[in-house]
């Protein structure tokens, strides 16, 4: 998903990965790679001078022990506001299916 956000919609992409290893790969199709647990940083002070118009969680939510800590801690927004643009992004499947030749090809 990183080298098409980067390659076809010229995206400028920061990524987080626990794995030292997964981190050298992603940081070809990256602006920088922060390797540390998602479930434990703070997200806050991580990123206090960045700003981001989307956040993508790609396979990630359903591994989590608590995804709400961890969504909560990057909008800083309760679940309930959170969840909203969850919804919205679930409305775009059809986006998304048409976009899935670039993720497969890639």
């Amino acid at each position: 998903m990183r080298k098409v956000l980067k390659e076809h919609f010229g995206c400028e992409v920061i990524g987080i990965e626990r794995d030292a290893e997964a981190a050298e790969q992603a940081k070809r199709f990256c602006k920088c790679v922060i390797v540390k647990d998602c479930e434990t940083m703070n997200y806050k002070e991580e990123f206090r001078s960045e700003t981001f118009d989307v956040t993508i969680f790609a396979d990630i939510l359903e591994h989590l022990v608590n995804p709400q800590a961890v969504l909560e801690g990057v909008w800083g927004a309760p679940l309930l506001e959170v969840l909203s643009g969850l919804v919205v992004m679930r409305l775009c499947l059809s986006l998304i299916s048409r976009m899935s030749p670039l993720f497969l090809n890639s």
